[in-house]
């Protein structure tokens, strides 16, 4: 599936894809790939190697912790 997310305070957009499996009723998909790293899933290195290069290319660094919205699901 495709997410587009948004960085308010860097002023960008960014069109990535991601795994189907991470389409959920209760999280959006980034929340998911989030609670993967935490949980510790299966898929936790694909969500922190996702997760990374959405901060990497949003923010400029991996490291940034200023946060992104998810603003569609496609």
């Amino acid at each position: 599936m495709k997410v587009t997310i948004s960085s308010s305070f860097h002023g960008r957009e960014l069109t990535v894809n991601i795994k189907n499996h991470y389409k959920s009723e209760s999280f959006d998909p980034v929340a998911a790939l989030d609670y993967e790293i935490y949980d510790r899933g299966r898929d936790a290195k694909y969500a922190q190697r996702k997760i990374r290069e959405i901060k990497a290319a949003l923010c400029g660094s991996s490291d940034c912790q200023c946060g992104f919205n998810v603003v569609e699901v496609i």
